[in-house]
């Protein structure tokens, strides 16, 4: 078995993979990345890089984090769209062509008459 990869190269990857995993919405594969890069940067502490490898990794885990946030900010807009129709009402009208807002309860059925 050859020597381990330096952790510059292997910090690099690892972000690399979740740049892609964020791009993709692979939720599964972020989850995946999660132990081997926080145990990557903690390697990191242990065995100092160069200030150039440094800045490539920095550069790499802010641009991650500005499409996690996008990412979160996404669904968190997704998920306030479904509650919004989840919790919809329905505007029905009377004979005389009134209307009248009416919440619409899951356990209730409409009929077209």
């Amino acid at each position: 078995m050859g020597a381990p990869r330096p952790v510059s190269e292997a910090l690099a990857e690892l972000l690399n993979a979740q740049k892609v995993a964020l791009l993709n919405g692979d939720i599964e594969g972020l989850s995946k990345i999660e132990a081997p890069l926080g145990r990557a940067f903690e390697r990191l502490k242990k065995h100092p890089i160069s200030d150039q490898a440094l800045e490539r990794i920095q550069k790499s885990a802010r641009r991650n984090a500005v499409l996690l946030k996008a990412a979160q900010s996404g669904l968190n807009i997704a998920r306030a769209r479904v509650s919004d129709q989840m919790s919809a009402g329905l505007t029905v009208y009377d004979a005389k062509g009134r209307s009248q807002f009416t919440s619409s309860p899951a356990s209730r059925l409409l009929a077209r008459r």
